[in-house]
């Protein structure tokens, strides 16, 4: 199949010289085509051969050999919603529809295994949650036997670092990343968040999510590594070290870091060592909860490598593909630029969203929020409340009393006190 062939007349050798990557011309060779390279050359040869012909003959130039990007709108499950951009409910059904096909064929092979659904957002757009809640409502009116967990891209020992705030004492350094083995299914931590710690980005759609999860009893837990909240004025926060799980990741992969500050974003590493943790948390979960269906919420540059980042090849989605699963990806973009090719065959072949509202909201910005919220609910008809100021008191009570419950059990803490406000 050939993409994007324009005009096959190049005028002379002076003129722009193209190469126009060929796919399928024969099995792992990739072929170019050249417009009017040089007299006598055939115009149509494999790239190695032009390359080593022209190392040998000055008379041929050799071009810059650029990949053409492939368009979105390629991709086997598309839909646009540049018309409506907040109505997600067609992508809600597109994306059912992907996932529906790989538990098919999972049932005609016979392979029964959890499908992994790795979505895609932009953690700051109201829309991207909308199109979470949507999607797992689907699957819970589905079947209520049909059994699903969900993975947040939060610290997995978030709620230890929310009880240390709570109370006037540090956890001991032998009970680091254990807290949360007390909270399975994550309904603690839910309530923890919308009580004690809501998002800087969207908070009052996040709040709606992780409400949603709790009233749904969906098996929940935050998989990502431990990091240091961002401090005042910096631009990147780093990872924690005192955390043994993702001290243990970081000792594996990259032990001349070992005693280093590893930023967690935009940095090669720290986005690593995130996705490895990302991955044995989400699968370990997976098994747990014997889900048929794992959903994990991710950023964008999870599901697709961003350039300047660790390659495609190292990323969460061939983590997943190395431990032996199925992975439905659900990217939400207009376009592939900037983005690794090694991810584009992957990304062409699952499900691309593209033309929704990413308009972000800040913590500042609640009001404005709550009605954009409201409104890509109400298009996408999906009724699910905004978590009001009553209900965040309420989760605050509850984390306080099961915070104070968990730290008596385990004897984690030394003796506490409460935080005066």
């Amino acid at each position: 199949m050939v993409n994007n062939v324009t005009d096959m007349n190049a005028p002379s050798l002076g003129a722009t010289i193209e190469a126009i990557l060929f796919k399928d011309i024969a099995p792992g060779v990739p072929t170019i085509l050249f417009k009017d390279i040089a007299p006598n050359v055939p115009s149509f040869l494999p790239a190695e051969f032009l390359r080593k012909a022209a190392a040998n003959d000055a008379n041929i130039v050799t071009p810059e050999i650029k990949a053409i990007t492939p368009d979105v709108s390629q991709a086997r499950y598309f839909v646009s919603r540049e018309t409506d951009p907040d109505n997600m409910a067609p992508a809600i059904e597109v994306s059912a529809t992907a996932i529906n096909d790989r538990i098919l064929t999972q049932n005609v092979t016979g392979e029964k295994k959890t499908v992994m659904v790795l979505i895609g957002e932009n953690h700051a757009a109201p829309t991207d949650k909308v199109f979470t809640i949507g999607l797992l409502q689907h699957f819970i009116k589905m079947n209520p036997e049909f059994k699903i967990a969900a993975g947040i891209e939060y610290p997995h020992d978030s709620i230890e670092k929310i009880a240390t705030k709570l109370f006037c004492e540090n956890i001991r350094p032998e009970w680091r990343g254990q807290l949360s083995s007390l909270d399975s299914n994550g309904q603690f931590s839910l309530q923890a968040f919308i009580g004690y710690k809501p998002t800087k980005t969207a908070p009052v759609s996040t709040n709606a999510l992780f409400k949603f999860l709790l009233d749904n009893q969906v098996s929940t837990r935050f998989n990502d590594a431990s990091r240091f909240d961002k401090e005042k004025n910096a631009k990147v926060a780093y990872l924690d070290r005192r955390d043994p799980e993702t001290l243990a990741i970081i000792k594996k992969h990259y032990p001349d870091m070992v005693n280093q500050r590893i930023p967690s974003t935009k940095n090669a590493a720290g986005l690593y060592v995130r996705d490895a943790m990302l991955a044995q948390r989400s699968i370990r979960h997976a098994i747990e909860s014997d889900a048929d269906v794992y959903f994990q919420v991710v950023g964008n540059n999870h599901v697709a490598r961003a350039e300047g980042t660790h390659s495609y090849s190292q990323g969460l989605v061939k983590q997943y593909q190395e431990a032996g699963y199925d992975v439905v990806t659900i990217f939400s973009g207009n376009s592939l630029e900037n983005i690794d090719p090694d991810a584009h065959e992957d990304l062409l072949n699952n499900v691309i969203i593209s033309n929704t509202n990413k308009k972000g909201y800040l913590a500042g910005q609640r009001q404005s929020e709550a009605i954009a919220f409201k409104n890509a609910c109400q298009k996408s008809s999906i009724d699910v409340p905004v978590v009001t100021v009553e209900d965040e008191c309420d989760m605050s009570l509850n984390t306080m009393s099961q915070a104070q419950g968990f730290i008596d059990k385990m004897e984690r803490f030394t003796p506490t006190q409460l935080k005066v406000a």
